[in-house]
């Protein structure tokens, strides 16, 4: 893993994204992200692009939705950061 994608995972939003994305009964888009996260859909682009760059995310095309899906290696990345941010409260 580079150093690029350790100083975006260790920032609150874009940790919490991906934490947000295991969430399976939601379909998540970057609008809806952005929103939950409280960051702007810009920035949430540039973290989504980082993130399929790294092989956590991928996006599926559901008519004029983007969703985005965590991969097995995102799925796991999230699972280490909740139980990081969990250890920490």
């Amino acid at each position: 893993m580079g150093v690029e994608v350790v100083e975006v995972l260790f920032k609150k939003k874009p940790a919490m994204s991906l934490i947000f994305l295991k969430d399976k009964k939601q379909e998540w888009y970057a609008s809806k992200l952005a929103k939950r996260v409280d960051c702007t859909y810009p920035h949430m682009v540039n973290v989504l692009k980082r993130f399929e760059k790294s092989g956590f995310v991928n996006f599926n095309q559901d008519g004029r939705k983007k969703l985005i899906v965590l991969t097995e290696k995102g799925h796991e990345i999230a699972g280490l950061l909740q139980r990081i941010s969990g250890k920490m409260n």
